[in-house]
């Protein structure tokens, strides 16, 4: 008899134990759109899914779709942001050096949505993330239409992190009204180059460069301002800013009423950078090791770690992530992601 319970109770603690879900993510099948809960039409997941290789081919930025039941299907249960940051690591989106992926989640049955955003983007970028949640795609998730919010949604999120729209600019980019005929004389020169030169960055970047040294009013008084030299700005710059200067990751600029001595301090980052915005302290002063611990094959996924520094707070972090087996053919997902990471940074929704 006593053999007998003692049986019984080893059965139901194995059946116990066999039941209990692992926590788990779903393997990617495409890398622009996986409509794994069903939400979106044929033709609504093709248009989503040509806008998102247009991004990448054009911008470089993956930006990935993703729906699911709920988050319970694959593991214990957790909260929207944690299974968000999960995933997004898990398949590696976005560029490794840069950190800039984008995944957009919607949990049907769980109500709950979220953009996670690479760790590359300053904390500054969630504000975006949240109105583009808010504005253009819980409206019709409300109303049960998934198609259309998600579509208006990649639609925005292209709009507002790469600056580009499917259709016609939804701003516009220079106010042709506020400009002085020196400008518009520039612009016309701008533009020609646009159309004329082999290297439309050449362009861009002198255009840039035109914006940055053009003569400015104090914004308190209306006073002419003068720009400081470099060596002057050190004693306006906080240390955090002088160091972000230094590694090259942001450069500053400060201009100086000439009447009541305002300041007026303007951020330009680089445009390359090694460099992500910390978590912490939010300058630019994040860097990140990768080391491979093993790696991917065809039948098997593979591991590395990440360590990640701040130079300007000393904030650390280890993360380790599973690198995806490598695809016997890439046809069904075009390639693979490019190693991306994100420390937790976007915003969420609910409807």
């Amino acid at each position: 008899m006593n053999r007998l319970r003692i049986c019984i109770i080893l059965i139901s603690l194995t059946s116990i134990f066999s039941v209990a879900p692992a926590h788990a993510y779903p393997d990617y099948t495409n890398l622009y759109v996986n409509d794994f809960a069903d939400l979106l039409p044929q033709e609504v997941e093709d248009d989503i899914h040509d806008r998102l290789v247009d991004l990448r081919k054009s911008h470089g930025i993956e930006l990935t779709v993703v729906t699911i039941h709920r988050r319970t299907d694959y593991g214990p249960a957790t909260s929207n942001e944690a299974f968000a940051t999960g995933l997004f690591n898990y398949w590696g989106v976005g560029d490794a050096a840069r950190n800039d992926g984008i995944m957009i989640l919607v949990s049907k049955n769980d109500r709950e949505m979220r953009i996670e955003l690479g760790s590359g983007y300053p904390l500054a970028r969630n504000r975006d993330a949240k109105k583009i949640i808010d504005k253009y795609m819980l409206p019709h998730f409300k109303n049960g239409d998934f198609p259309t919010g998600i579509s208006a949604g990649v639609d925005e999120t292209i709009f507002q992190f790469a600056g580009v729209g499917a259709g016609a600019p939804k701003q516009p980019l220079i106010n042709f009204a506020e400009m002085s005929s020196g400008d518009k004389s520039f612009l016309g020169w701008f533009l020609s180059a646009v159309f004329s030169f082999p290297g439309v960055g050449a362009a861009v970047f002198f255009f840039r460069g035109h914006l940055r040294n053009k003569p400015r009013d104090c914004h308190v008084c209306g006073s002419p301002t003068t720009r400081l030299t470099e060596e002057m700005e050190d004693e306006y710059l906080e240390d955090a800013k002088q160091l972000e200067e230094m590694i090259k990751s942001v450069d500053y600029d400060i201009w100086k009423c000439i009447s009541h001595g305002h300041m007026k301090i303007q951020r330009y980052p680089a445009w390359l950078s090694k460099y992500g915005a910390c978590p912490t302290c939010d300058y630019k002063t994040l860097e990140s090791e990768r080391t491979t611990l093993s790696h991917a094959t065809t039948s098997s996924s593979g591991q590395e770690q990440i360590d990640y520094k701040c130079l300007n707070c000393g904030y650390e972090n280890t993360e380790f992530r599973t690198i995806p087996r490598i695809s016997k053919s890439s046809s069904s997902s075009g390639g693979s992601f490019g190693g991306g990471s994100s420390s937790g940074g976007g915003s969420s929704g609910s409807w």
